[in-house]
């Protein structure tokens, strides 16, 4: 019995964090690389080129805004670290978080 609510928990889970209306996206340009780690309700507003934002696994990302303008940016969430109610603000060329 447990195990089949945990596979019914894990599908709705998969489901809901793919719905559109969890995350906005407007990447234009910008490469997200998640290794895993979830995101909840965040906004990423990002314009220019080669820009990148890296969230490795563990921990999570909850309502949180990040604005990159510019290009050549990284903004680098490392392992079990957690982001609640934050905002990441990034311009210019080549710059690093």
């Amino acid at each position: 019995m447990k195990n089949i609510i945990k596979k019914i928990f894990l599908r709705f889970y998969k489901v809901i964090s793919r719905l559109p209306f969890v995350n906005r996206f407007k990447l234009r340009g910008t490469k997200l690389k998640n290794n895993g780690k979830p995101v909840w309700h965040s906004r990423f507003n990002c314009r220019g080129t080669g820009n990148v934002i890296i969230l490795h696994k563990g921990g999570t990302v909850r309502n949180t805004t990040f604005y990159i303008s510019g290009n050549n940016n990284v903004i680098e969430i490392g392992e079990d670290s957690s982001v609640i109610n934050g905002e990441f603000y990034i311009e210019d060329d080549n710059n690093k978080i």
